[in-house]
């Protein structure tokens, strides 16, 4: 071997060596794997690797563009943070979307350009309704008309008492009065002459609206009804009595009864706000039925509440009527949002989707949202979403302060484990802003709370 090939052997090991070791001090092993598709989570996206032998610290880059985030640098759109952890909550992600990221690993000495890596979000198609009243908001021209987002055109008039209202970390909806000869409730044109025969209701329904009761309502209510005919003596079809004036749950789905006990008993373990809830929370209420088997699923949220069977020869043939939040004499006296109907049973993913991350959102306690003439000394309660461990507390008479903080903002309290706060020191006639952002057991974010305010 001459001393040409022995040096330029040498030199190809030393090359490799060198990249070898270079190698090993960059970030590796991506989660999600690199080019991963259909990566879906409920709230967040959490991106990990293995961190290169000597970072301590590591610079997070993140877009819809490659060659954005392969050039990025600090000052760059696509810099999300840098972090102490090798994990990263991506929580602002869009439905079947590509995402590059890109981790670079902070040495004592130096900075390590990390390779850019991608996935790609779920594309998730939803089923679609053959009703939809959103409720989310007032028309600008009609106050009372609720539309209908189904492609169906079958719009709804509320009752005049009942009032349009705002769910924080939800939506808008309504809030139905429960008074009577049109004082509460949606009802449709002809008595739904059109809707019934667009709906098109066959052997397979799902019924699913998010509701609440600030208190009990002390007599039936009825979230919807629809009937053979239109007062005494007829027969209900796809109707649900909740609650009863019985403290039940009755559902008719195809001209059969299902009872369900003891729904709206506080002391009861079936009570509908389940464990640890109480009246004011808003729930998801799902129900589907399968004629063709005689399956009945009840939901409430992504919990399947009760199952059982119905006649299997039942038929939703024969309706006449239909309305939303009343019957006479049983109208709705609580607040709903967005009611929707399929032609379809939905599978427990499906329902899991209309739940979404709300589970996840705090609740406030006191003071309540938009109340007015709270005492100086207030302290702020709320509950925690199901999976917090703890939560970041942002406080200021600013909304747009609050609503654009993070933990370096001037309104920025703290980080805590308890669901209450003293502000200490509240002033007359002020109005205050407040969020409690939900993390995990690693500090991430797992859902922004929304903004609350009180006076």
């Amino acid at each position: 071997m001459n001393k040409k090939t022995i040096l330029f052997s040498f030199f190809i090991m030393f090359f490799l060596l060198v990249a070898n070791g270079l190698a090993v001090e960059k970030a590796t092993a991506p989660i999600p794997a690199d080019g991963a598709i259909n990566v879906d989570d409920d709230y967040a996206i959490y991106l990990e690797w293995i961190p290169g032998d000597s970072a301590e610290s590591h610079d997070v880059y993140l877009g819809t563009d490659y060659d954005a985030v392969n050039n990025a640098t600090t000052s760059s759109a696509e810099f999300i943070d840098n972090r102490g952890r090798p994990k990263y909550a991506f929580v602002d992600f869009d439905d079947g979307v590509q995402y590059f990221w890109r981790i670079d690993e902070v040495t004592s000495t130096t900075t390590i350009k990390g390779d850019v890596w991608s996935f790609t979000t779920y594309i998730y198609v939803p089923p679609t309704p053959v009703l939809w009243l959103k409720m989310d908001a007032p028309d600008s021209e009609n106050a009372r008309l609720v539309k209908d987002y189904s492609g169906n055109g079958n719009d709804g008039t509320m009752g005049s008492s009942d009032v349009w209202t705002d769910i924080p970390g939800l939506s808008g909806a309504i809030d139905f009065d429960g008074g009577n000869w049109g004082a509460s409730g949606i009802v449709f044109a002809g008595d739904g002459n059109d809707l019934i025969p667009d709906m098109g209701l066959t052997d397979k329904v799902t019924v699913s609206f998010w509701v609440t009761w600030d208190e009990d309502p002390d007599g039936t209510n009825y979230p919807y009804d629809g009937r053979n005919a239109n007062l005494i003596d007829d027969t209900r079809i796809l109707s649900i009595e909740s609650p009863t004036s019985s403290k039940h749950i009755r559902n008719h789905c195809g001209t059969k009864d299902i009872w369900t006990w003891e729904a709206f008993n506080p002391e009861d373990s079936r009570f509908f706000f389940r464990e640890g809830g109480t009246w004011g929370d808003y729930k998801r209420l799902t129900t589907t039925v399968d004629l063709t088997t005689g399956a009945f699923k009840m939901y409430i949220d992504t919990e399947l509440y009760t199952s059982q069977t119905v006649d299997p020869n039942g038929s939703m043939d024969g309706m006449t009527s239909f309305t939303v939040g009343r019957t006479l004499w049983a109208e709705m006296d609580g607040t709903m949002t967005d009611f929707r109907i399929y032609n379809e049973v939905l599978e427990p993913a499906q329902i899991t989707e209309l739940v979404g991350d709300y589970p996840e959102v705090p609740k406030v306690v006191s003071p309540a949202h938009q109340s007015i003439g709270n005492p100086l000394d207030s302290t702020l309660e709320w509950r925690a979403g199901d999976s917090a461990v703890s939560q970041s507390i942002y406080f200021d008479e600013s909304y747009s302060a609050v609503k654009n903080a993070d933990i370096n903002s001037p309104c920025y309290v703290g980080q805590q484990a308890e669901t209450t706060y003293d502000p200490c020191g509240l002033a007359l006639m002020k109005t205050y802003y407040w969020r409690v952002d939900q993390l995990d057991n690693s500090d991430e974010i797992i859902k922004k709370g929304p903004i609350w305010q009180f006076s």
